[in-house]
Order: structure tokens, then sequence, then C-alpha cells
């Protein structure tokens, strides 16, 4: 018979000298180094601080019970939700042949989430606190949170209000005039261009924000209207913003749905003149359009339907399907040429301003002389033709919105066409200028 095999004993395995793996160690050794690591991230994000938005307070009285605010200045859209996904997938794909993450890697990873999720918390119980917590916001996002907050225990919001346009209605002069207010808070420059050039060509010379921090900071000037309390006015009056309304409208709204907008509109002809002479005398040099056209022909060329900047009612419509109607201001420019006083007394007591100051008079700035351009009577009424649906359109928009008086607004418009036709002679020779 042969010899029966002894069987080792079942601790045999463990006994010193003998601590050869078996299937069975190899299978839990590989679970230990699997699931280590993702327990210890279970523990880093169940302890990591939740920056979701639906932390701030849905009523006032909310906040003055102290609760924790937190305000998220995130680059990255979607919120601490997909930041906490980015950090998840972030540490899973770092991992090690041990199946941890190295220290260098931990250091990157943390570094990262501090760079694009900035995030503040304070318990705001005053007003002075939350007005701390707007002071750092970098972001869109971060000033829309903090106005849930701050709205209705301001003076003024942040941002206040958009001068949004029409290029040669006067906007220079309107600007340069609340300049000299107080409660204003003019930008270095006019017109930033962030919502227009600055969104597709940083280094474009029309550009004067560098970034978005640089806009919010710099031309909305966060710092000048924390420090007053809110009690002075943030304003961006790029006044190519009007004509890009279906476009920027909704962009506006999403962002910033308690801002103010001022329109101030000019007889259509005469803003084209103007607009036309703008871009073609310069330094007593004539460019452009001009050099070798007729102004008809370069007025025809812009009333063109393709060309954006052909109309005001179609860029308007856009701007009245995202705001209400009470956040509006619409100047018309005959009437601020007829009682500068008066119309510029309205438009500060709807920005919530001291319409008694400042005590200084409207002037007209940017003014471009000329004296006249000739053209058959046959060719402005042509042109007539081609703004005159505009003109009645625009009209009855701002009588339906609650905004002016249909009548008085064509009326004034219609007064310059007839100056302009009392200009032609026996030979149906015309003059033609801009009001």
């Amino acid at each position: 018979m042969g010899r029966t095999p002894i069987r080792p004993s079942p601790l045999a395995r463990f006994t010193p000298g003998r601590m050869r793996p078996t299937p069975g160690r190899k299978w839990r050794s590989s679970i230990i180094k699997v699931m280590l690591p993702l327990a210890l991230i279970s523990i880093v994000l169940a302890t990591k601080p939740n920056f979701s938005a639906h932390h701030l307070p849905e009523r006032e009285d909310d906040l003055l019970s102290g609760d924790r605010l937190e305000f998220v200045t995130s680059s990255q859209k979607g919120g601490g939700a997909e930041a906490e996904a980015v950090a998840v997938e972030g540490s899973l794909d770092g991992r090690g042949a041990d199946g941890l993450l190295g220290q260098q890697q931990q250091q990157q990873q943390q570094q990262q989430i501090q760079e694009e999720e900035k995030v503040v918390t304070a318990t705001p119980v005053d007003f002075d606190s939350a007005l701390q917590q707007l002071s750092y916001c970098e972001t869109f996002e971060c000033i829309k949170q903090a106005h849930t907050v701050l709205a209705g225990r301001s003076r003024f919001n942040f941002p206040h209000f958009f001068l949004i346009g029409w290029q040669k209605c006067a906007t220079t002069s309107v600007n340069l005039n609340l300049r000299s207010h107080p409660e204003y808070l003019p930008s270095p420059v006019k017109e930033s261009h962030y919502f227009t050039t600055c969104q597709h060509f940083w280094n474009h010379t029309n550009c004067m924000a560098h970034n978005t921090s640089h806009y919010i900071h710099e031309f909305l000037r966060l710092e000048d209207a924390v420090q007053s309390k809110l009690e002075r006015v943030s304003v961006d009056a790029s006044v190519d913003y009007a004509w890009k309304g279906g476009s920027i409208a909704p962009e506006l709204y999403n962002l910033f749905p308690w801002i103010k907008l001022v329109v101030i509109m000019r007889e259509p002809l005469s803003r084209l003149i103007s607009y036309v002479r703008m871009y073609t005398q310069r330094e007593h040099e004539i460019k452009g359009c001009l050099a070798g056209r007729s102004m008809f022909d370069c007025l025809q060329y812009h009333l063109d339907p393709k060309e954006a900047n052909s109309n005001y009612s179609v860029p308007l419509e856009s701007w009245f399907q995202y705001f209400p109607a009470s956040q509006f201001h619409i100047i018309q420019f005959e009437e601020l040429q007829e009682d500068p006083a008066s119309v510029m007394r309205r438009l500060k007591e709807f920005l919530g301003m001291d319409p008694n100051l400042p005590k200084k008079e409207l002037k007209n700035t940017n003014l471009r002389k000329s004296g006249g351009y000739k053209m058959t009577i046959e060719e402005y009424r042509r042109l007539l033709e081609q703004v005159r649906w505009d003109s009645e359109r625009i009209a009855s928009m701002v009588s339906e919105q609650g905004l002016g008086d249909k009548t008085k607004w064509l009326g004034r418009w219609e007064k310059v066409w007839d100056e302009n036709l009392e200009t032609c002679d026996d030979n149906g020779i015309c003059v033609i200028n801009s009001n």
C-alpha cells in the first residue's frame, strides 16, 4: 500500500517561515488595495462642504436668523455638485500603482479646486456683512447670489443700470452730465464693450476689459460701490448693446434680471447721417463711404434690412421680450433737445438718484457740424419711405409699453422730415442735414 499523505493543519500556513500567500489571501489583499483609496475618498467627500447656491436664505428673516451663507465664485458652471464630481473623477484617475493618491497629486488637485472654486463662507447677520460678501465676488454668478441677499435692503443695486444705446443719440452728453453727479460711479472710459466685442476678441482695440474680473472691479467699480454701501450707482454705458438685443438681452437677463435699461432714440435718418459722418470725417479727412459715394448711397447701404443697425424696432422688441417695461426708461433725442432739464430730471428720478444734482446743464458733445448734403427730393422721399415703417412701429411699441405718447413721438420725427423737405429748391435739390 502507498503512503497516506499527511494533510497540514489549517493553521500551518500561518506558521513563521511558511507565509506563502494562498489564492484566498491574494483575493483579500486585492480587495483591501481597491477599497482603501475609495474609503479615503468617501471620507473626504463626506466632510466637504456643499457649495451649492441653495444655502442662501429664501427670505430676509432667514438671513436675520443667522443662517450660514456660502457665495460661490466658481469659473466652472454647474456649481458645487459638478465640482464634487470633478473631484471624484480626478481622484480615481490619479490612483498610483498601490491604489493611493500621491501627495503631489493631492496638492495639485487641491490647488486646482481652490483656483476654480473660491468659496467665501460667512454668517452675514447684518447689512455690512452681506456687503462684505459682495466685495469678494469675481464672477457674475457670485454677484447674482449676493443680490438675492441685498435686494430691497440697499438704495441701489449692483450693477444698477445700463445705458444701452443708441449711438449718435446724445448718450455721451447724458453720461458726461451724470458723471458730475455725486451718486454716480463712472467707469474709466464710457464704453467697455464687454458683452459685444470682448465676447469674441479680448485683444480687440474696442475691448476695454481684460477679463471678467477686470470688468467687475474696474468698469462696474465693485469696491467703490461696496465702500459707499451701494449708495452710488454702478453703470455700463456701452451703447452698441441696444442693436444687438437678440443676443445680449437673454444673456443680461440671465445674469442681472434686476438692472434698469436706459435707451435714447433719434430720428432715424439724422442718426444715420451723424453715424456715417463720424466714421468718414476725422481730422478733416474724408474716408470710408463718403470718400467715393454720395450721402444718399451711404444711407441706402445702412438702411439695408440685412444691416443689424438699420432699425430700432427689431432689436428693441428682443429687449422687451425679456425685461419688463417698468425697468425701461426711453428718451427721445428731439425732446432732450427741446427741454434737457426736464428730461434729465425724469431720468434721475427713474434711476433713484437725487434729481436736483448736479447743478450743471447738459452740454452737447461729439458735435460734428456740416453744411448739409445735397440730394434730390425723390431720393430723400425714398429714404423716408424706408424709415417710416420702423418709425411708426417704434412709436407704437413705446406707447403700448406705457413709455411714451405715440402721437407726440411720431410728430417730433415728422417735424424733422418736413424741415428737410423745406430746403428743396425749384429744381428739386435739397440740402439734408441731421437735427
